[in-house]
This record gives C-alpha cells, structure tokens and sequence, in this order.
C-alpha cells in the first residue's frame, strides 16, 4: 500500500515590474509534465505519489510562456513538501519551505 505525500506551492511577485507583469500573466506550475494554473493570491495542494518529482514553475500570457524555473523534488511516503515560486525581474526563483 502506497501512502500518498502532499505538495504545496505559494506563487507570488516581487518587485515592480513583476507586479506590472501580475496584471496580464497567469503562473503555471508542473509537476512530471502534468500543468495546471495558479493563483497570485493562494497556494495549490496537490496529492502526489511518494518519490522524486520533476516541478517546474512559470507564467503564460496570451499565448507564450516565459520566467521558467525547474528542480527535483523527492516527497517522503505520508510526508509533505511546501514550495515558494517567487517571480523576480521576469523570472521564477524556487525555494522550499521547511
């Protein structure tokens, strides 16, 4: 039996020409090549299996991509990992929280 571990990710902006950028973009977080949208204002729980994951984080308006951020993450089985995805000068900077 597999015990499911938890991911959470924090997106946010620092700086002005981040926020200029909040307006018109929405961040993007993925996880073994699965996307899915996040929020400026909130964090995304998501349930993943136990192992190492490939999670890597940017911003998309209207149609191109930009500010891509990469690294691996290994989630102990029942554990949980929290991820901040901080958007500076036009590119995301990923931290784990402890």
């Amino acid at each position: 039996m597999t015990v499911a571990a938890t991911l959470t990710v924090r997106a946010r902006i620092e700086g002005f020409l981040a926020r200029l950028r909040r307006a018109f973009a929405t961040p993007v977080l993925s996880v073994d090549g699965v996307e899915t949208d996040l929020s400026w204002l909130g964090e995304r729980r998501l349930v993943l299996t136990p192992g190492v994951h490939e999670v890597g984080v940017h911003y998309r308006n209207r149609r191109s991509t930009h500010g891509r951020a990469t690294t691996s993450l290994t989630v102990a089985p029942g554990g949980e990992a929290a991820l901040d995805a901080v958007l500076v000068d036009g590119t995301f900077q990923l931290a784990v929280r402890p």
